[in-house]
């Protein structure tokens, strides 16, 4: 059995971290320092902060238009009409 964590202190700790509360039941359990937020934190140290500003804008409005579409049958019908029309298909957004 395993565990993937985030690597914090309060999740990996020496006392009273979570995966020492688990070890105490299950001495065999395996513990992993998740991939993806070893990535995510090395992908940020080395980008300055000045360059990610245009890329959390980015996210930003494309969670904004996610929204604007999923929440409104009728925004969902209209972009799903300009789908048919640019490409002969339908689009699902859930």
């Amino acid at each position: 059995m395993g565990i993937c964590v985030d690597g914090a202190s309060n999740m990996t700790g020496c006392r009273h971290s979570m995966t020492q509360m688990i070890r105490q039941q299950f001495p065999q359990v395996t513990i992993v320092h998740c991939c993806a937020h070893r990535l995510n934190l090395a992908s940020l140290d080395s980008i300055p902060a000045t360059e990610l500003q245009p890329l959390r804008s980015a996210e930003v409005i494309t969670q904004q238009l996610w929204h604007f579409f999923v929440t409104s049958p009728l925004h969902a019908a209209i972009l799903e009409d300009i789908h048919k029309l640019i490409q002969d298909g339908q689009v699902k957004l859930k």
